[in-house]
């Protein structure tokens, strides 16, 4: 809900595990939009992908195997992703290649269980979104 995602965004999404995320996803931005996701584990990959077509809606959704948080995303993605959604054990690794991703009034979500994930992924935050905002504000002024 948060991230606002309507008919024609684009999403990335990291950690695609079981598929119920993605296909929340896929159905928010149908029929227009694209969810890309990525999951390191190649049969949770390939699971997804079944059953993305068994229920109708692989149309919306490339599934990829991608280590997210070591290779970040794919560079084809650079400033166009309306939100991105980290579902991963260290967030904090993934952050700086989501705001790459991210169009200028674009969001980032992170689902994190424990205090210390969410904590630490606070401080990249703090550090990163920042001085792109900084960046912002002066090319808004240019």
């Amino acid at each position: 809900m948060y991230l606002e995602v309507v008919p024609g965004c684009l999403v990335l999404e990291s950690g695609t595990g079981s598929g119920s995320l993605t296909t929340s996803f896929a159905r928010a931005v149908a029929p227009t939009g694209h969810v890309y996701t990525f999951d390191f584990h190649e049969q949770r990959v390939a699971s997804a992908r079944e059953d993305f077509e068994r229920t109708g809606i692989s149309t919306l959704i490339t599934v990829g195997v991608r280590n997210i948080q070591g290779e970040g995303f794919p560079d084809q993605f650079f400033g166009l992703a309306d939100s991105v959604f980290l579902d991963l054990p260290q967030p904090w690794l993934a952050i700086s290649s989501a705001r790459n991703m991210l169009k200028q009034d674009g969001t980032l979500c992170s689902f994190s269980p424990c205090i210390e994930q969410v904590q630490r992924s606070c401080e990249i935050l703090r550090s990163d979104f920042t001085g792109r905002a900084g960046r912002w504000l002066q090319e808004g002024q240019n």
